[in-house]
């Protein structure tokens, strides 16, 4: 009876807490949603917002007329990404993945990844909370211009014989 009663009063205590802490959770996402979207439209980059925590921005690039990132609120996280290249749409030679690897190195911010398909990407993960205007301009900027750098040495490998 008495393992009964211990086992009835834990369980009684994780309902509290699970109904305390799931609002609250709840509640963060929304808030970090509701601060992407007032750094999303004071970035003063053309945007468009295409679900509730989901858009994309258009920036110029120095080498491409405009490079596309995507701006995603999940949780506490704000994470910008752009495709480089979709799978099936790239070679990746040994030597085409050691020159990736090695622009990974180079640049600050971003990383450069492959996802489980093959397609190229570059993305950086920012805490919501502590992003404010000029930091969220200085990662789009960095990641369009790693985007905008790496874009055109895929297309260089493309045009060699």
């Amino acid at each position: 009876m008495l393992k009964t009663g211990a086992m009835m009063g834990s369980v009684a205590a994780l309902a509290l807490v699970l109904w305390l802490v799931v609002p609250v959770v709840a509640d963060d996402a929304t808030a970090s949603a509701e601060r992407v979207q007032r750094l999303v439209m004071g970035s003063g980059y053309e945007y468009e917002r295409l679900e509730d925590s989901l858009w994309s921005l258009r920036l110029s690039g120095r080498i491409h007329e405009e490079v596309r990132l995507t701006v995603v609120a999940h949780e506490d996280l704000l994470i910008l990404f752009t495709v480089l290249a979709r799978a099936g749409g790239w070679e990746p030679t040994p030597e085409r993945l050691l020159r990736l690897l090695q622009l990974n190195a180079a640049y600050d911010r971003v990383k450069l990844g492959m996802d489980g398909d093959g397609g190229l990407f570059l993305r950086t993960d920012l805490t919501a909370r502590l992003v404010d205007d000029a930091e969220f301009r200085i990662n789009a900027e960095q990641l369009a211009a790693a985007a905008d750098e790496i874009y055109a040495e895929l297309s260089e490998d493309e045009e060699a014989p």
